[in-house]
């Protein structure tokens, strides 16, 4: 990898809605691995949530914009809202690697994503094309401590002492993060939404503001 290219972070998720825990992590670790960027990607229909109901996913995205508004170091991410059917990542990080050529990909995954990964589309694709970066939930150090690589993808991986990970056969690194930032729920978020509690300190006050106005989670009349 070389130290002029790009160092973009990719990290995922429904947004449902966007939150502080997510802005506070993708900050976090753009700081620990010096990343330029941190593409926070929309996944409008994810393929392993086929039975939840999100908030439109136009509302979503507009959330996202304006949790991101005033911070050059986190940007929105459309690309899997306008590719038609499942949200598959080894198709967005084929996408990625075209418009950001020669770019450092760094795929950030929470713990619980990433022990699933051999359930996914093409797992075996994911460390050929980008770095990927496996974090804890705050408070659960050991989640992420030495991530292996994917199944599918252990004859083209072996850890190599000298930089303490696993080093795909690409170049790639799969790294582990301890995330300390802040413990926020989408879940919690709706819920409060829902019965008019407040939810500023969750979200902050730009997305709180296009709840409170929209009302995509069931909060009429308060």
């Amino acid at each position: 990898m070389c130290a002029d290219r790009l160092r973009l972070g990719i990290l995922g998720g429904t947004f449902d809605p966007v939150h502080l825990g997510h802005l506070a992590s993708a900050r976090e670790v753009a700081a620990a691995f010096d990343l330029d960027r941190v593409l926070l990607l929309l996944s409008a229909r994810p393929p392993h949530k086929p039975h939840v109901n999100p908030a439109p996913v136009a509302q979503r995205l507009e959330m996202l914009a304006l949790a991101v508004a005033d911070d050059p170091l986190l940007q929105t991410c459309d690309l899997e809202v306008r590719r038609p059917g499942p949200s598959y990542t080894v198709d967005t990080l084929k996408e990625l690697v075209g418009v950001y050529p020669g770019a450092d990909l760094y795929l950030i995954l929470g713990a619980d994503a990433y022990a699933e990964i051999d359930t996914w589309s093409r797992p075996e694709e994911l460390p050929r094309l980008c770095n990927i970066i496996v974090t804890s939930r705050p408070g659960c150090a050991s989640e992420a401590a030495l991530p292996p690589a994917p199944v599918a993808a252990r004859d083209r991986t072996r850890y190599d002492p000298a930089v303490g990970c696993h080093l795909h056969e690409s170049g790639h690194v799969i790294l582990g993060h301890r995330i300390r930032g802040i413990e926020a729920s989408a879940s919690e978020i709706r819920r409060r939404a829902a019965l008019g509690l407040p939810i500023e300190h969750l979200t902050g006050p730009a997305v709180a503001g296009f709840i409170q106005q929209h009302h995509p989670y069931g909060a009429s009349g308060h």
